[in-house]
């Protein structure tokens, strides 16, 4: 299936976080439910997407989602990735593995694809306002 550039509102990321189309509970899960596909249909050519992310999502205006890498194409966000191991890495997105060792798989992208169900579900934040250390610990994190 084709999508018309004209038919694009931009990326989900910004969609949900400036309020300006409200969401229904339903719209969301519809919207998360598209994403599962398109991460299926990946998985299903043995391609990992490496950083599934709301940013990542393009929006038509029939609210369709459209996986993408329009972050790597437009440039980072200051916020949604850090350096590690000399890379810019979606930190907060990635599997364990892949933050220690660089392994990337198809379970990689289904640990990334809960961080998208939150950012879904909480406008565009990741809803994850105190980060647990291995100590049992805890920090405040910022809401970003």
């Amino acid at each position: 299936m084709r999508v018309c550039l004209c038919d694009v509102k931009g990326d989900l990321k910004r969609l949900l976080r400036s309020g300006s189309v409200p969401l229904t509970s339903i719209q969301r899960l519809t919207i998360c439910y598209q994403a599962s596909l398109a991460l299926s249909h990946l998985c299903s050519e043995q391609v990992v997407h490496t950083d599934v992310a709301a940013r990542n999502f393009l929006v038509t205006r029939r609210l369709s989602v459209k996986l993408s890498c329009v972050a790597a194409a437009r440039g980072v966000d200051a916020g949604d990735y850090c350096e590690l191991g000399g890379k810019l890495v979606p930190l907060r997105w990635l599997a364990p593995e892949s933050a220690l060792a660089g392994s990337y798989t198809a379970a990689s992208d289904v640990w990334a694809y809960a961080i998208f169900v939150t950012e879904v579900s909480h406008s565009g934040c990741l809803g994850l306002s105190v980060v647990l250390y291995h100590d049992g610990h805890s920090s405040e994190n910022v809401k970003n």
